[in-house]
């Protein structure tokens, strides 16, 4: 199977919040012959025409990685796109073997995939039983997994024992740059991080919908430790969770309890609300600071 059958048909058994899309004309395919090149784009793919398609006579034919499927493909079948792909995205250089390589690479991530998907799909499919990679080596594909989807026991189980904390950060974003855990997923890969101001930054990077963020800012703060903040944040651009929160073009119609809800999880966990900075270009976000001031102050006072 292709990482596209296998994306597909995890899908089909996990919630899934991103998978990847392709354009019509996607290019999945090439074959050459007399000189000439004939595309097969995706609009037109399915795999039974793909297969009927290398059994004819091509001087040569090369498939994409995402649709390259090692039950009829073979190392000469690797596009040279995807191999300098591969071999960048690895950080290799100067190696005479990066066909290899990437041939190597494409087989461990189908693999791969084929073990998350047999975990939905068998009930008793027990993982540790199933693998035999390297721990740097798992970290490294499990990276790569390019979806979004809600983890099973078994996966969330594997995963953790794979992951330190200071590794689950690169796991929390997917290569297309998506927040990889589903809201209700995050109490169980970032409970007790300290790295809470990296993870909002990747979130409000990665993420347009408001009300998403907050979700995912507010089930962050649930679970995360304490906040490392300095005492006053001096610069508008400092990495940190309450400027990314500030900066956010909230309608405080819909979202103005929420977020102070969320301003009192991050109180709570020794966030600081001190900000000083050119207050003239900034004024929208000291009004809402003042505003939290004032609340989370009569939410104090109430409490006597």
């Amino acid at each position: 199977m292709s990482l596209y059958d296998l994306t597909r048909y995890i899908s089909r058994l996990a919630e899934t919040k991103y998978i990847k899309t392709y354009d019509d004309d996607y290019v999945v395919a090439i074959f050459y012959k007399n000189n000439k090149k004939i595309k097969l784009y995706y609009s037109e793919y399915n795999k039974s025409l793909l297969k009927q398609k290398m059994e004819n006579d091509y001087e040569r034919i090369v498939i994409d990685m995402d649709f390259w499927d090692p039950e009829f493909c073979s190392k000469h079948n690797i596009m040279e796109k995807d191999i300098d792909i591969v071999i960048k995205h690895l950080q290799l250089t100067d190696r005479k073997d990066n066909l290899e390589i990437t041939v190597g690479y494409l087989l461990s991530l189908i693999t791969l995939h084929k073990i998350i998907y047999k975990s939905y799909k068998v009930d008793d499919y027990v993982i540790n039983d199933n693998v035999d990679f390297d721990k740097n080596i798992m970290m490294k594909l499990f990276c790569d997994f390019d979806m979004v989807i809600n983890f099973n026991d078994k996966l969330i189980n594997f995963i953790n024992n794979v992951f330190d904390e200071d590794n689950m950060v690169k796991f929390a974003f997917t290569l297309s740059g998506k927040f990889r855990f589903i809201e209700s997923d995050i109490k169980y890969f970032l409970e007790n991080t300290k790295r809470v101001h990296e993870i909002s930054t990747y979130i409000v990077k990665s993420e347009t919908d408001v009300g998403k963020i907050l979700n995912y800012h507010l089930e962050l703060l649930k679970v995360c430790g304490d906040i490392y903040s300095p005492d006053i944040i001096t610069s508008y651009r400092a990495e940190n969770i309450l400027l990314n929160l500030l900066k956010l073009d909230i309608n405080l119609d819909i979202h103005e309890m929420f977020l102070f809800k969320i301003i009192g999880f991050y109180i709570d966990k020794k966030g600081s609300l001190d900000i000083t900075f050119d207050f003239d270009n900034n004024s929208n976000i000291i009004s809402l600071l003042d505003s939290i001031r004032e609340y989370h102050l009569s939410s104090y006072q109430g409490n006597f």
